[in-house]
């Protein structure tokens, strides 16, 4: 069996894999402002629905039972939470568009992509904190603080 003429076949089947932005320890800190402001309408948004939920829930067990009102704020209730399940997935796509990943909404933390020592990391920050606190390789739970003075 022969091989076509004048053309590379070798590495045809090897795919290369999609490589995972990296950012700077330093992009990363100018970032935090912003990426702190999105956390917080996350956070906002997220009890906010909660709450929302938790009434509805309500309404709904008691709806047989309800007066116009309470039968209205009933649609209101539904209404609101459609906007706020929007809302909270416009605010994630911000953080996706910068390549930013939500760890844990509710604690406001957030990571970002790197490459630490050769390998994949990634840098971690949680609102309230003035700065990035940990780092972590990709697919290893330990976190490492992060150096003072870095």
């Amino acid at each position: 069996m022969s091989r076509p003429k004048n053309k590379n076949t070798a590495g045809a089947d090897e795919r290369a894999e999609p490589k995972e932005p990296t950012i700077s320890l330093a992009r990363a800190r100018k970032m935090i402002p912003l990426v702190d402001q999105i956390i917080g309408d996350i956070q906002g948004r997220w009890n906010h629905l909660s709450d929302l939920e938790t009434e509805q829930v309500d309404l709904d067990r008691r709806r047989r039972l309800l007066d116009w009102p309470q039968r209205q704020r009933r649609y209101v209730v539904t209404e609101e939470i459609n906007r706020e399940q929007q809302g909270l997935q416009d605010a994630v796509g911000e953080l996706e568009q910068l390549n930013v990943i939500l760890v844990d909404p509710m604690q406001g933390e957030v990571a970002f992509p790197t490459a630490l020592n050769g390998r994949r990391g990634y840098y971690i920050f949680r609102t309230g904190n003035k700065d990035v606190g940990w780092w972590c390789y990709a697919h290893d739970a330990t976190r490492h603080a992060m150096p003072v003075g870095r």
